[in-house]
């Protein structure tokens, strides 16, 4: 549902496509064509869908319903990635491959980092703490890890690394 709740996407397991629903009167207003199993997430603004299937992540501009950012993803599988947009909406969290993550700008697309949990099993959600300080990641079969995303940059700052956003 997006952020002011006019408007909800879903997607269907095993099945192509995202509908984008009114909420006010439950009418299917769009069909956004994707492969098969979408996920969905709104960005904190509403300006932004990500959707995400085995080999993509699409960024749609949510007033023309347009993609706007392609992301690809090694066929590992059918399985869609995980989304986690932070509460500020500066960052989002992908995983372009299903064992590894990557922080991006939400307003240019740019990675801004990283990581690679360990071990190696995939990765089936991510969520950021409400202050965006720690970033939470499930995986298949092991125990979840959370990333200490501020210490981690304080450390990246000392060496000259941290990223702009």
């Amino acid at each position: 549902i997006s952020p002011d709740g006019k408007i909800a996407a879903t997607g269907g397991w095993h099945n192509p496509d995202v509908a984008i629903w009114n909420t006010a009167g439950g009418q299917r207003i769009k069909l956004l064509p994707t492969a098969a199993s979408p996920n969905v997430r709104f960005s904190t603004d509403g300006r932004r869908l990500v959707t995400c299937t085995g080999p993509e992540y699409c960024f749609w501009d949510t007033r023309s319903w347009q993609p706007v950012r392609h992301i690809s993803r090694p066929m590992e599988g059918d399985l869609p990635g995980p989304i986690a947009f932070s509460s500020d909406g500066k960052w989002i969290a992908i995983t372009p491959t299903t064992r590894n993550i990557q922080i991006l700008s939400a307003t240019t697309g740019d990675v801004l980092g990283e990581l690679d949990p360990s071990p190696e099993n995939e990765i089936v959600a991510l969520a950021f703490s409400p202050d965006s300080s720690k970033l939470a990641v499930t995986r298949v079969g092991a125990s979840p890890q959370l990333w200490d995303l501020k210490r981690l940059r304080q450390q990246l700052a000392n060496l000259g690394l941290n990223w702009k956003n």
